[in-house]
């Protein structure tokens, strides 16, 4: 009788130490398991983070070269203004000499 319980002792002891062992190993793989997801998660939010700051980039680069091209777009209307005006002012000039009055 004896006997049979030291060796039911040690099977309990056996089935502890195994039951003990895969508890570890399960809560080793859910860790692992943790760690990897916020890993994802950060590369995710890296990502993330890239793509919008290349989007911002690419906004205000549009920003950038629409003021441009409306600075240009105005140095341009006022090159033609003062082309013209240039033009009216020298006709008027040409009227006073030939006649006198402001004829044009």
């Amino acid at each position: 009788m004896i006997e049979v319980d030291a060796r039911n002792t040690k099977l309990r002891r056996k089935r502890r130490r195994e039951d003990e062992e895969e508890e570890e190993k399960e809560v080793e793989e859910e860790e692992t398991e943790e760690e990897e997801e916020e890993e994802e998660e950060e590369e995710d939010e890296d990502k993330d983070e890239e793509e919008e700051g290349e989007g911002r980039k690419k906004k205000e680069e549009e920003k950038k070269k629409k003021k441009e091209e409306e600075e240009e777009e105005g140095e341009r209307r006022r090159r033609k203004k003062k082309k013209k005006l240039t033009y009216i002012y020298k006709r008027v000039e040409e009227s006073v000499r030939l006649d006198g009055s402001y004829q044009y």
